[in-house]
Order: structure tokens, then C-alpha cells, then sequence
């Protein structure tokens, strides 16, 4: 039976569509409820390495120098951990889409793939970082003085990088998977067990410096076994098994497309330390490398609040630029930008009035040649932060454009500071003013990240939030609204035959027909392999972003930009051009709810009762009726949600749809018929006005 605009689809669900808070709460509410996780573990993390530091500097009769060793030694452990990244968020995205598809066996094979590389890659970097230690330290600053130090920290390091890298990738695979807070809780539980080791290793011990790289590769370890109880322990959907362990080639290809925008940034901060410490040994030896290292520590604990601020925006600014309510996305960004001013206003004042006291944490005073020391850094902070007020806007900046899946100018804006202006500066000023001249390039550099910030928002700001909008414009869709122009929208529910008879509707007209074809251009569009734009494809992905959340590292382009809304976004911009391009049939997507404001769509909704669904896909996928049942419960309840999550209505709803149709009753070819029938009908009516 054909029912037009009738009841039947309020009975689909006893459950009513009640928008996300993500669309309705107030902004200022929203903000400060998603940042305070956020900045608590981004925080944590950074005391972690600020109290590293403060043991190491207080080490008895070699703070200082130990101090300086550590500078050295930070940009090597950022190419380790470049690499790290490269595995970790490649593979944790890449278990995101598996699981978002229901495909268990693959994100399995991905999670043993992600153990394997992290294996290999730890093993290579051990290494050869071993063999080539001394080479690499004097090419990262190193001198005479400091190079034992380094080199005893980083070989400790070096001979437990296998197990650093198994944590950092598997805790990415654990919070990827669905377990953000126990992800959270074993990143603390290294931090804890760090503060507590670390002293006993390096003084009651006297271990000295190898004995804080040893506490730091003792309390990975212990983390690292929390992590394997859990994917061993068989509780969670991803578990360990040793044919997943063998490298595939394809699983392999995608995790580095993916992690190679974060393994780029990575790789050009190592690029950029190296070469500040091999200019300011150049113009102020040991001491101004050391007192770098402290200046670089401190800064980081604000620069960690703001990212934690930019992770809260992330999900609020992709949810509503998804929902086109811009105005939410405009209040967002500037109670961001205040937040973070703030931040790095407090920071700035504290440092220009107490970088004495600040600096002298770090050292034993006692030492002799701490003062020297504790006079340096305290110089160099209050130049470093001389534009730290601005800082915060270009951060805001560059994260929000990730946040709206404008990719291209994020990267741009993410590595402007460094790249365009840091290197030169730090090359072209010393030459000037000396050591002074290193300090200055980075507040020079700050100031023009900033300018360049408020020059990229005011011509990209409206374009990206398409004000006007790229939805084509009433005149553009009357002009495509005749006889031979229609777009045939239909939405189903699992297993009720909505891509067989939209190809039969498709093919009586000699229309393009599209379905998952859409994934394809929308990929395109936005510059990522098809597989990977898989992870928007009817999936609901509020709790994807919202576990970022949880996340201990620094902000993941890649991820971001890959997010559930961002890629909505560009699904439904792209479904807009080519139905104002081309007759077609359009099946799922919430193309009903994106093409809602055309004259030339009809719109349809297919269903039949479980019984005839389950046995149309246990027919199709030769399974049994048990399990047919299954797969269409979890595919009707990701379709729903999804729908109900970007588009705010309810799913099946009849008020929703020009006509509503139970499948069972006509069967297959003909319910296309019908449908063919009714619309030759409403265009005929349309052409008759």
C-alpha cells in the first residue's frame, strides 16, 4: 500500500529527536564544560616534563650542564616522536573508520599493523641512533661540555624507543577505539609513576640524568602493560591475535597518508630546534641552550591551556559549521580567542614580573655556574614573551580553520610561525644583535604569525563559512526546476532495497545514480583518499570527537580535518553541486534534509517490516536469519543516529518526506514503478503552473 504524507513512520520509533547540545547550549557553557578535561590532561602532561626537568637541574655538582643536555637532546626526541606519529594517529584514524563501518576484522588487523610498525620503526630509530649518537647530538648543538650528559640521557632512551613507541601508538589505538577516559588514566599513571621514580632513580640511586631516562622508559613500560591487559584481556572490540601482526601492504599505505601531516609538523619543530641551538651556541655557548630549554618549558604550560581551549572549540565549531548555524560558529571562535588572550595574558605578566623566580626552580643556586644560568634564561623569557598576548589569537586562528575542514589553510597557518618567519629570522638577526638577536626573532616571528592570522581570517573567514553559502542560490535552482531537470532523494532503512530500486528508477530515466559514489567526489573534492572519507559515510561521530577530548598529545591536523562534521559538510556541499549540475537519484546521506530547500527534488522514504529486511539480506549476504537480524539492527540504529545527529529531525518521519513507502507490500520492481509513476506526476503538475 502507497501512503502518502501518512502516519505509519511515527510508529518507527518510540524515541523523539531532541537536538545535541552541541547546537542548543549556551556557547560560554559548551566551552568551558569541553575544556576543563581537555586542559587538566594537556597540563598534566606538560608539569610532567616541566618537573622532569626540575629534578634533572637540580641533579648535585652538574644541574646546569644537565640542564643544557637535556635542550640538546629535545630535538631528538621530537624526531622519535615524529614517528611516532606518523603510526599512532594514522592508525588510531584508520581504527576510527573500521569501526565506524562495522568492519571488526579489519580494525583488528590495522591494531596489530599499528603494533608491528611501532616494533620496526622503534627498532630503526634505536639503531641507528645509537651507531650515529655523537654525530647527531653535535649536529643538534651539542658541545664538549654537554655532549656526555646528552649522551647518556638519549641512550637510555634510545634502547627503551621500542617500548616508548608501543605506548604512544597503542594508547592512541586505545582511546581511538572507544576508551578515551582509560587511555586518559593510563597516560597519568606514567606521569605519576615518573614523578615518583625519578627522584629515587637520579638521587638515592645517583644515577644522575640516566636515571631520569631510565624513570621515564620504567614508567612507559609498566603503562605499556597496563595497555596490552587491555587488547589481550578479550573485554574490548579490538583484541591482539598473531595473524594481525603480519604487515599488510594497503593497512600500511593509509596509516602513513594519514599521519603524515602530523609526522611534517613534528619533523620541522625538531628542524627549528636544531637550528636555535646551534645559533645560540654560536652566540652564547652552553648557557644559552640551557637557558632555552627552561624558557621552551615554560611557555609550553600556557601554549597547553590554549590547546586544550582549541580541542574544547574543535568539536562545537565542526558541529555547528555542519548545521549551518553560523552564528554559533562566530560566537565560538571569539570566546576562544578571549579565552586564550587571557591565558597568555597571565602568562606574559607573570613572566616579565617574576622570570627571576620562575628560572631559579629549574637550577640548584648553589651550583657555580647556576647564576650564570638563572641570569640567562630569565633575560631570554622576558624577551620571548614579549608578544605572548597576541600569541593565543594566531593559535585560536589556525585551529579553527582545522576545525571547519578547511585543511589547506590550517597547515598553512600551523606552520607560518616556524617555517616562514622563525628560520629566517633566527638566521638574519644574530647577525645584528648577536645572542639577543635569537630571543627577538621569536617575539618578531610571533607578531607577524599574528598579523598574517587576522589577514587570513578576514579574507577566508566568510568564504569558508560560505556567507553567501555554496549552496546554490534560489535563482540557480528555479532556473534547473523544469521538465527535464529532477533529483530523486530516497532514504530506507536497512535491507528495504533502496539502492536496487533507485537504480531502477535511475536507469528508466537515464539519470546518474548515487549512493556511496558521493564518498568518491567529496573526496576528491576535499583532497583525501576515498577509504578514508569513509569514516562520515551514515556513521555517528559525536562520540569520535568528543573522545579527542582525551587526547594527551598536541593537536592532530589530520584527525581534526577528518572529523564527522567536517566531512558531512563537504559530503552535502558536494551533493548540492551535483544536483544543481545534473538530474540523479541520491540514496541516504540525509539527502532529503540537505537538498531541502530545492524545488526540483522529490523526496522519498522506504521501509518494510524486520522479517522481509532480515531475509532480504540474509539472501544477499548468505548468512542466516539470526545474524541477517543483527546487521540490520546495527545499520538501522548508525543510520538513524546519524540522520538525527546532523540534521536535528527524526528519521523516517513522514512529515519529513513527499511520500512514504512499505516495500513489503508491492515488492521490489514495483514500488519503483509506483514511484516512477508519482514522480512524472508532481513534475507534469509543475509544468501545468
Amino acid at each position: 500500500m502507497l501512503i502518502l504524507q501518512s502516519k505509519l513512520f511515527e510508529k518507527m520509533t518510540n524515541t523523539k529527536s531532541t537536538p545535541t547540545e552541541l547546537g542548543t547550549e549556551p556557547i560560554p557553557q559548551l566551552l568551558f564544560k569541553y575544556a576543563v578535561p581537555a586542559i587538566i590532561s594537556m597540563v598534566v602532561a606538560s608539569l610532567y616534563n616541566i618537573i622532569d626537568s626540575i629534578f634533572i637541574g637540580h641533579i648535585p655538582n652538574d644541574g646546569p650542564r644537565c640542564i643544557t643536555a637535556l635542550a640538546i637532546a629535545f630535538p631528538l626526541m621530537n624526531l622519535s616522536a615524529a614517528f611516532g606519529s606518523l603510526v599512532g594517529a594514522g592508525g588510531s584514524t584508520l581504527v576510527s573508520i573500521k569501526l565506524g563501518q562495522k568492519d571488526y576484522p579489519s580494525a583488528n588487523k590495522v591494531l596489530g599493523n599499528v603494533t608491528t610498525l611501532n616494533v620496526i620503526i622503534g627498532i630503526v630509530i634505536m639503531v641507528l641512533g645509537l651507531f650515529f649518537l655523537d654525530e647527531i647530538l653535535v649536529l643538534f648543538g651539542a658541545s664538549d661540555e654537554t655532549i656526555a650528559p646528552a649522551r647518556d640521557f638519549m641512550t637510555v632512551l634510545l634502547i627503551g624507543n621500542v617500548l616508548t613507541h608501543l605506548f604512544f601508538g597503542l594508547n592512541h589505538v586505545m582511546r581511538s577505539s572507544g576508551n578515551p577516559r582509560k587511555a586518559m588514566l593510563t597516560t597519568i599513571l606514567t606521569v605519576v609513576l615518573n614523578i615518583i621514580l625519578a627522584p629515587l632513580f637520579i638521587y638515592q640511586f645517583e644515577w644522575g640524568i640516566k636515571g631520569a631516562a631510565l624513570a621515564t622508559i620504567t614508567a612507559q613500560t609498566i603503562s605499556l602493560i597496563v595497555i596490552c591487559h587491555h587488547f589481550y584481556s578479550g573485554k574490548d572490540v579490538l583484541t591482539f591475535s598473531i595473524p594481525d601482526f603480519k604487515l599488510q601492504k594497503h593497512i600500511v599505505k593509509n596509516i602513513f597518508a594519514i599521519g603524515i601531516a602530523p609526522f611534517t609538523l613534528n619533523a620541522c619543530a625538531c628542524l627549528v630546534t636544531m637550528m636555535l641551538n646551534n645559533t645560540l651556541y654560536k652566540y652564547g655557548g652552553d648557557n644559552a641552550i640551557g637557558a632555552y630549554g627552561i624558557c621552551n618549558r615554560v611557555i609550553l604550560v600556557a601554549a597547553q591551556v590554549v590547546f586544550g581551549f582549541n580541542q574544547a572549540m574543535q568539536p562545537i565549531a565542526g558541529y555547528n559549521f555542519g548545521a549551518q548555524l553560523v552564528d554559533r560558529v562566530d560566537k565560538v571562535l571569539k570566546m576562544t580567542v578571549l579565552c586564550a588572550t587571557c591565558v597568555m595574558v597571565f602568562m606574559w605578566v607573570s613572566c616579565e614580573v617574576f622570570a627571576d623566580n620562575i628560572v631559579s626552580i629549574f637550577v640548584n643556586q648553589e651550583e657555580s655556574n647556576a647564576q650564570a644560568l638563572i641570569e640567562a634564561a630569565s633575560h631570554g623569557l622576558r624577551i620571548v614573551v614579549m608578544m605572548m598576548p597576541i600569541v593565543g589569537f594566531q593559535m585560536v586562528v589556525a585551529n579553527f580553520f582545522q576545525s571547519i575542514g578547511r585543511a589547506p589553510v590550517s597547515l598553512f597557518m600551523s606552520s607560518v610561525r616556524q617555517l616562514l618567519y622563525l628560520i629566517p629570522l633566527v638566521w638574519l638577526l644574530p647577525q645584528k644583535f648577536g645572542l639577543d638577536g635569537v630571543w627577538f626573532a621569536m617575539p618578531v616571528s610571533d607578531t607577524l604569525s599574528a598579523i598574517t592570522a587576522a589577514i587570513v581570517l578576514k579574507l577566508q573567514y566568510k568564504k569558508s563559512l560560505m556567507l553567501p553559502s555554496k549552496e546554490p542560490k534560489v535563482a540557480d535552482v528555479e532556473k534547473n526546476t523544469d521538465d527535464n531537470h529532477v533529483v530523486i532523494s530516497i532514504g530506507r532503512q536497512f535491507g528495504a532495497g533502496g539502492r536496487y530500486i533507485g537504480k531502477l528508477i535511475a536507469n528508466h530515466y537515464g539519470i546518474k545514480y548515487y549512493d556511496s559514489e558521493l564518498l568518491v567526489e567529496a573526496a576528491k573534492d576535499m583532497g583525501f583518499a576515498p577509504e578514508i572519507f569513509a569514516k562520515a559515510d551514515e556513521v555517528p561521530s559525536m562520540q569520535n570527537t568528543l573522545d579527542r577530548l582525551a587526547d594527551l598529545s598536541s593537536p592532530n591536523t589530520s584527525e581534526s580535518v577528518l572529523s564527522g562534521a567536517n566531512l558531512f559538510k563537504a559530503q552535502s556541499e558536494t551533493m548540492q553541486r551535483i544536483a544543481n549540475t545534473e538530474s540523479c537519484v541520491i540514496v541516504g546521506r540525509a539527502s532529503d534534509y540537505v537538498l531541502r530547500e530545492r524545488k526540483d527534488v522529490v523526496t522519498f522514504f522506504l521501509s518494510a517490516p524486520m522479517e522481509f529486511r532480515a531475509e532480504n539480506i540474509a539472501s544477499r549476504h548468505n548468512i542466516d536469519i539470526k545474524k541477517a537480524k543483527k546487521l540490520v539492527e546495527e545499520r538501522e540504529t548508525a543510520r538513524k543516529e546519524y540522520y538525527d545527529y546532523y540534521t536535528g529531525k527524526e528519521w523516517g518521519d513522514s512529515k519529513g518526506y513527499d511520500l512514504c513507502v512499505d516495500v513489503s507490500k508491492l515488492g521490489f520492481e514495483k514500488t519503483a514503478e509506483m514511484m516512477i509513476a508519482f514522480i512524472d506526476s508532481v513534475f507534469s503538475k509543475k509544468a501545468e503552473k
